[in-house]
């Protein structure tokens, strides 16, 4: 018992190292991304998406060393991302580091992406905690001028087929959409007489 028990706790532990090792980055920070800031600005913002079609979008934050606040010298330790609120439904984030925690002076980034399943129009909230001047309490805020527009499936015209008839009347009623073709299925049918 010992022996399988101390051979699955090494495979676990190879495993762990594997991905730890080999894990590819979820995003890259924008490298022209050089002075402190949020990249996509607010005027920028955020890509445009669609129902049902992949949405990928990178957020780069660089986060500065420190700031001056009321001519005080303040000194950051790290930003961390607590959560984001209001994503379209089916879209989901990571960020790089996955702890989602960026020392002062560094740079990370925030994939949102997945499959929006609900157009809309969605504003986002991304919740922060501020670490400063090696205070081990934060300082907690939000940042809310992002909006994501997920746009509804475009409709795809019918297509209409080439309708034909013969008759030895002089009237001849002929359902001429009963070939046609609809991708999304619309039930707009007419009757031509």
């Amino acid at each position: 018992m010992k022996k399988i028990f101390l051979s699955g706790f090494l495979f676990l532990i190879a495993l762990i190292y594997t991905s730890i090792t080999y894990a590819q980055p979820v995003c890259t920070p924008d490298s022209l991304a050089t002075k402190p800031g949020v990249y996509p600005d607010s005027i920028a913002g955020l890509d445009t998406g669609t129902v049902g079609v992949a949405y990928a979008d990178v957020i780069t934050i660089v986060v500065p060393t420190d700031t001056i606040i009321f001519s005080i010298l303040i000194v950051i330790d790290s930003i961390v991302l607590t959560g984001i609120k209001g994503l379209p439904p089916g879209l989901v984030y990571a960020c790089e580091p996955p702890s989602c925690s960026l020392p002062g002076g560094s740079s990370g980034c925030l994939l949102i992406s997945g499959m929006p399943t609900t157009a809309g129009v969605y504003d986002i909230v991304a919740n922060l905690d501020y670490y400063i001047g090696g205070s081990p309490t934060p300082i907690s805020d939000s940042v809310d001028y992002y909006t994501i527009v997920i746009n509804p499936v475009p409709n795809t015209a019918p297509v209409a087929i080439d309708d034909s008839a013969t008759t030895d009347s002089l009237q001849v009623i002929i359902d001429v959409q009963s070939n046609d073709i609809d991708p999304e299925g619309d039930p707009d049918r007419k009757s031509v007489v």
